[in-house]
């Protein structure tokens, strides 16, 4: 499916998540946010609405593919053997935290980052993602906070992504 296709449809974009691989849907976030770029590039010369509403459009698909797959990866460690289930729960609820560590000392996430391995900083991308859109309630618990740590869970996110 083409990119240009995904952007302003959310039935395609469901259908597209219900009927692809995860490695297909991760790609495809990869080339939605390669549009939002390119967009911004163009903005940087000049103001355009029309340029505005793709951008914003292919941010909002991005969000949707990337929060899919969060939320797959909670579903997979939902069915699992009582003691596998606790140890993915544990290791989601850790990424979350450790989330919440990147927004509040960013300087630890390069570190972090240079460690892990491309299925790690996928990992980290989606729980940045599920965390912007108020899927971390561990984030939500501080109100005062909370906005910010989103605002750097999405910083995080285009950082992972654009490497």
């Amino acid at each position: 499916m083409k990119v240009v296709d995904l952007l302003e449809n959310s039935f395609l974009q469901q259908k597209f998540v219900e009927e692809s691989p995860d490695n297909t849907v991760w790609e495809k976030a990869n080339e939605v946010l390669q549009v939002a770029n390119e967009c911004a590039d163009t903005l940087k010369c000049g103001p355009s609405d029309a340029l505005q509403e793709k951008q914003n459009n292919a941010l909002r698909c991005c969000l949707f593919l990337l929060n899919y797959l969060a939320n797959l990866r909670i579903k997979e460690a939902d069915v699992l053997p009582e003691a596998e289930r606790k140890k993915a729960f544990g290791a989601i609820k850790e990424d979350f935290l450790r989330l919440i560590s990147f927004a509040d000392e960013p300087q630890i996430l390069d570190a972090y980052l240079f460690k892990c391995d491309e299925a790690r900083r996928r990992e980290i991308a989606l729980i940045a993602a599920l965390s912007f859109s108020g899927g971390n309630t561990e984030l939500e618990a501080d109100t005062a906070e909370a906005d910010r740590r989103r605002m750097c869970s999405f910083h995080i996110m285009l950082e992972i992504l654009n490497k």
